[in-house]
């Protein structure tokens, strides 16, 4: 799958959020996070963002009992 930056801009617009963070040593840093509902698209495209860009996945179950 080949990801333009203008679909990641728009994705991220719509399920992403920017915003500082304590890090536990008493500093706060920037952090870039997209929650989403896991899907087939999603399980596709994380992977080859976190490949291109680098960071970190994580799964979670939320409050309805889906993942994320």
């Amino acid at each position: 799958m080949d990801i333009s930056i203008e679909y990641l801009a728009g994705f991220f617009d719509g399920e992403g959020s920017l915003g500082l963070y304590p890090n536990g040593s008493g500093n706060y840093g920037v952090r870039i996070q997209v929650v989403q509902g896991s899907n087939p698209v999603t399980r596709t495209l994380f992977p080859q963002l976190q490949s291109k860009y680098g960071g970190g996945l994580s799964y979670a179950t939320s409050s309805n009992g889906r993942q994320i």
